[in-house]
């Protein structure tokens, strides 16, 4: 899936808005959290300090998932 972005249009947002939309491209494209960043006009250090600070995982992947999908390479 290929997204077009326009930098300029997200820069006019708000920073609330700017760090929801930043959750919702993490989930829904490829982009790491610094692309993301990038294409917000984040820092991208500032950026992982405020999704820290909400308690958003700053990998796809939980904890509990990793540990499922350890498990379930050790049983094939």
């Amino acid at each position: 899936m290929k997204i077009l972005v326009e930098k300029k249009e997200f820069l006019e947002y708000p920073e609330d808005v700017k760090l929801l939309l930043s959750i919702a491209l993490y989930e829904v494209t490829p982009y790491s959290w610094d692309k993301i960043a990038e294409m917000l006009g984040f820092n991208p250090l500032i950026l992982r300090e405020r999704l820290k600070a909400f308690g958003i995982p700053l990998h796809k992947y939980g904890e509990q998932e990793m540990l499922g999908e350890i498990e379930a390479a050790r049983n094939l």
